[in-house]
């Protein structure tokens, strides 16, 4: 094929784009649409090779897919093998298991699949995953796999049918993912059928007729260039994509590439320095992720400075440079394809066996002191063995039960809420010490959603219509099932004050807590009966940022850098502006009833000073605002009796055992989170 510069400058853009939006430009952020501009090159450069093979030779499946394996997979094997070995002095066990992983996965071209499994809200967070870029690859390999055998049998018919296929293609795709986009954006954005119309938009361009006026070519190309611009500063991260967020980047890649080559804009692109960068891009691509994640790892999960975002580009861009030259050039000029065929496939499995060692030896926990150990990944710090599961008849699913099994107990309790009831479990389990009750840990939405108060959230699309139907179930519950005598709401109230806002059924303006506050009175007077009670659980201090990094740097001699212990908690001040607010709101609902009590972890455990965030000799938080749930029992019933658990199913609930003992409906007893 004929080389095109401006290509390469247009390679250039992309991954300019995609490198300095990860590094920090708050200025440029729709970077992220570079990978579509990626999409629609490779759709349009790999077609025009496959159609120039098929009608000059016929195609050879053995060929296509060396020259693949010879341009992806060398630089690809140095950049997985170089961060898995890097991993052995930066990542936790726990994080360095995830990673091999996900690096056997993005090996044989899967990465989508991986992280469109692993980037939940539990999950370790997208944005610290040394090879969360490796999903495009594998959106790419998979397109691959069926392109050309369609192709050719298309194009066996025929220019015109191929074209038919094509725009099928791009019609059936775009469709799927505007509604997936809507309904499962996850989806939408990881898996090749989604994606798949982005690079179908590039191969159109092989049957396009050439745009013969000069004057239109250029409106095309300056067209083109603007729609890319247009994206990068118009778009941003939380709005829907790909679907029709796409279509302006996508569209603005394929105008360029259709345009004739000595436009302006053309020019522009063919200049020396765009040119150098759209050589390394594919090698620049695979670098600049991993050089950010572990520098982040080191620095306790922040962003780079300017300065220091302005030396990771240099170091990448190096390195780039570098692979390109001694990797990705020599491994082009191997023409037999048994060679790059076989050497591709022990390269593979070269990198699977390091990876399935790695997961094999548990992460290389002895890396690392064993108090780090508990605390060396996200899924680490949150297992918690649910005893068994129980089916009530009224709701959609099982859901976990624990403590005394349900038929036997004499309190039967529903924990409701969303994961600050899943970390609680534990502590309520441990609260529980005469066992004389069960729990039924309904984990949906917070019991506050679903009247007039509602939560928009732009990464579960049917949210606010799940936690109607939810809260309407488990209302039903409670209404039918007369022993269910004990309630228990735990949610992250004071998170929910910054987003959460009101349908319009209640008139006039109300303030964030106030809607905490109606949200939970609706849900009591809904569901209130003669013997049955209800505990308000408030959230615990909110943290700043994430505490974990610097808590484990300590128990570890992994590279980190220097911080102080006291940097993990927060200022007693900054937990009454952040949560006192709510604390009161929830406060003043426990005295307004005699069958509502009220806990408030924030107050046990924030001094005049500051919040603590160990406990019984450990570190107490997964995160900034959860609680680890692979305590010690020993620390959570510790916290259990810090917060008032231990106590009120000591004291205020033996009522429900001992009906003669009406303690808890006799006295009022309102908490003063002051």
């Amino acid at each position: 094929m004929k080389y095109r510069a401006d290509v390469d400058g247009l390679r250039a853009i992309a991954v300019s784009s995609v490198v300095l939006y990860h590094y920090g430009a708050t200025w440029l952020p729709g970077g992220f649409v570079g990978v579509d501009v990626f999409f629609v090159i490779s759709g349009y450069l790999i077609t025009r090779n496959l159609v120039e093979q098929i009608e000059t030779r016929g195609l050879s499946l053995v060929d296509f897919y060396s020259r693949r394996i010879r341009r992806i997979f060398p630089a690809l094997a140095v950049v997985l093998a170089t961060t898995l070995a890097l991993g052995y002095w930066f990542l936790m066990p726990g994080d360095y298991t995830t990673t091999s992983k996900s690096a056997i996965y993005s090996v044989f071209g899967f990465g989508n699949f991986y992280f469109a499994a692993h980037t939940g809200y539990f999950d370790r967070s997208a944005e610290l995953q040394p090879l969360l870029h490796m999903w495009s690859l594998g959106v790419e390999e998979q397109f691959y796999l069926a392109w050309p055998l369609l192709l050719a049998l298309f194009l066996k018919r025929g220019r015109g049918a191929a074209t038919c296929l094509i725009v099928a293609v791009i019609l059936l795709s775009f469709v799927t993912s505007v509604a997936l986009v809507a309904s499962d954006p996850k989806v939408a954005f990881y898996m090749p059928h989604t994606r798949a119309w982005e690079l179908a938009a590039g191969a159109l361009l092989v049957f396009a007729p050439a745009i013969r006026k000069q004057k239109a070519s250029a409106a095309a190309s300056l067209t083109g260039l603007v729609l890319i611009i247009y994206s990068f500063f118009a778009l941003r991260v939380t709005d829907p994509f790909p679907g029709w967020n796409a279509v302006a980047p996508v569209s603005g890649a394929a105008l360029l590439l259709w345009s004739d080559k000595n436009t302006s804009v053309s020019r522009l692109l063919s200049t020396a320095p765009l040119r150098f960068l759209g050589l390394i891009s594919y090698s620049l691509y695979l670098w600049h992720w991993p050089v950010l994640v572990l520098f982040r790892t080191w620095a306790l999960g922040q962003m780079p400075t300017t300065g220091e975002a302005v030396a990771l580009t240099l170091f990448a861009v190096a390195l780039s440079y570098l692979t390109w030259r001694f990797v990705e050039l020599p491994c082009r000029r191997i023409t037999r394809p048994f060679i790059a065929i076989t050497g591709g496939f022990a390269g593979a499995m070269t990198v699977a066996a390091a990876g399935f060692a790695i997961i094999l030896a548990g992460g290389v926990e002895g890396r690392v002191l064993p108090q780090a150990q508990a605390m060396s990944s996200l899924d680490v710090m949150w297992k918690w063995n649910c005893p068994r599961t129980k089916k009530l008849v009224e709701l959609a699913q099982p859901y976990c039960n624990f403590g005394r099994e349900w038929n036997d107990a004499p309190i039967k309790a529903i924990l409701w809420g969303d994961s600050h009831a899943e970390h609680m479990a534990p502590i309520v389990e441990a609260a529980n010490g005469n066992e004389s009750a069960s729990f039924l840990l309904y984990r949906e939405c917070p019991a506050n959603l679903g009247g007039h108060v509602r939560r928009v959230w732009s990464a579960y699309p049917n949210y606010v219509k799940h936690c109607a139907e939810t809260r309407s179930r488990a209302i039903e519950l409670l209404r039918q099932r007369s022993e269910i005598n004990l309630v228990i709401l735990a949610a992250s109230w004071s998170n929910l004050s910054r987003v959460i806002s009101q349908d319009g059924s209640r008139p006039g303006r109300v303030l964030p807590h106030e809607l905490i506050q109606d949200g939970i009175r609706s849900l009591i007077e809904a569901t209130a009966r003669p013997g049955r009670y209800f505990l308000i659980i408030a959230d615990v201090p909110q943290l700043r940022g994430d505490p974990v990094p610097c808590a484990v740097a300590g128990y570890s001699h992994l590279f980190r850098r220097k911080c102080e212990m006291a940097q993990e908690a927060v200022s007693r001040s900054y937990f009454d502006n952040r949560q006192g607010l709510v604390y009161q709101a929830i406060a003043e609902i426990a005295a307004e009833r005699n069958d509502t009590r009220a806990i408030f972890p924030g107050k046990a455990l924030c001094g005049s000073e500051r919040c603590e965030t160990t406990l019984n000799g450990e570190f107490l938080y997964r995160d900034a605002s959860h609680i680890r749930r692979n305590l010690r029992f020993e620390t959570k019933r510790a916290l259990a009796d810090r917060i008032g658990l231990s106590e009120y199913f000591l004291h205020d609930a033996r009522h429900l055992v001992d009906p003669g003992n009406v303690r808890h409906a006799e006295i009022k007893r309102p908490t003063n989170p002051e």
